[in-house]
């Protein structure tokens, strides 16, 4: 009797029920359940507290380790599957401080309840089924199961949003980024060249270099602008995403903005014969040059503000892994790459 009560806990048992095959399943895969919860426990406690750090050097330890995990697999999976979620991280952090077992606190708590949760369930499932016919119980059931349903879809669709806008991030850090680094460098080219009195010919060509990665530039951010523009602006974003990520998102896009329209309106005014038309061209240039610093100034006091908060929905919402090389984001220092470039004889100089 008392075996039973540890290989199948609380699991609720008569002899109406036992005449039910269902229930004889239930019973079979409720005692599964239970007998790989107790190994799993007894299996970790002895892998990191038990077993000499020595035998782990020995040939055989490997295969020892192999069959000795299969028992213990079901439980284990689970909590591997659920540490997919942010929130394992968060409760896994909280526990570490616990006396002995920190780091295996969490994994224990998630195969107890693995241990014992099959039983409850049922016998709740039990109990809704005998109490079904009655008004309060169908409505409370109704309740629990929309307000589930409503859940799911919420963090489905955040999810949705969160991974659309990583991917509109990286697909500005991979395509776009080289090209602000390679215009930057090609404007410190062309830069050095004129402090360096080099021959106008020599200048000429390294400003035809910088104006032709300017133009890739353009062609580029010009695109990525309109789909985060379509992204900013879409129902689900300004529905579902806090209010501050949204202000973050605003000040980001007007710095990205203006980084384009300075270098369009500067690669306009290289073109422009018309000296007044230059100079205001010119004058755009600063202007936007000035607009793209205040975003990023207001951008990153944003994200200065909102410094060690976490919304709750995180806790179930994963951010993807950004596939961006962290060399994609060493932007090259310039004396102000946005400011026109000087031209010997021209308005601009």
């Amino acid at each position: 009797m008392k075996i039973k009560k540890i290989f199948l806990p609380y699991f609720p048992d008569s002899t109406k029920l036992e005449k039910q095959k269902w229930h004889k399943f239930i019973k079979i895969a409720v005692f599964i359940t239970s007998a790989t919860s107790l190994y799993a426990i007894f299996w970790l406690i002895a892998l990191f507290y038990l077993i000499p750090p020595s035998w782990m050097d020995s040939p055989i330890y490997q295969q020892v380790y192999h069959i000795s995990y299969f028992p213990a697999y079901l439980p284990i999976n689970l909590t591997s599957i659920l540490s997919h979620f942010p929130i394992y991280g968060t409760i896994f952090r909280s526990l570490l401080p616990v006396p002995v077992i920190g780091p295996l606190a969490l994994i224990l708590i998630l195969i107890s309840i693995f241990y014992i949760a099959p039983s409850l369930l049922y016998r709740g499932f039990l109990a809704i089924k005998q109490r079904f016919h009655l008004k309060k119980v169908k409505f409370l059931v109704g309740l629990v199961t929309l307000g589930l349903v409503i859940f799911g879809l919420y963090v489905w669709k955040y999810q949705q949003v969160v991974n659309e806008g990583s991917y509109l991030a990286d697909e500005h850090c991979i395509k776009v980024n080289p090209l602000i680094i390679d215009r930057k460098n090609k404007y410190t080219d062309q830069f050095n060249l004129l402090m360096a009195s080099a021959s106008e010919e020599q200048y000429m060509s390294s400003l035809d270099q910088y104006r032709q990665s300017a133009a890739e530039y353009i062609k580029e951010e010009k695109i990525w602008l309109a789909k985060q523009r379509r992204y900013l602006d879409s129902k689900a974003f300004n529905l579902l995403i806090t209010s501050y990520i949204k202000e973050a998102s605003e000040y980001q896009y007007q710095m990205y903005e203006g980084q384009y329209l300075s270098s369009l309106y500067l690669s306009q005014a290289f073109d422009e014969k018309d000296k007044v038309k230059q100079l205001e061209l010119s004058n755009k240039v600063l202007e936007e040059t000035n607009r793209s610093n205040d975003g990023q100034d207001k951008y990153n006091a944003v994200w200065e503000r909102e410094k060690g908060k976490k919304d709750w929905i995180f806790n179930f919402v994963k951010i993807p892994d950004s596939k961006c090389p962290a060399e994609n984001n060493n932007f090259p220092d310039v004396p102000n790459p946005f400011l026109p470039p000087v031209i010997p004889n021209s308005p601009l100089s």
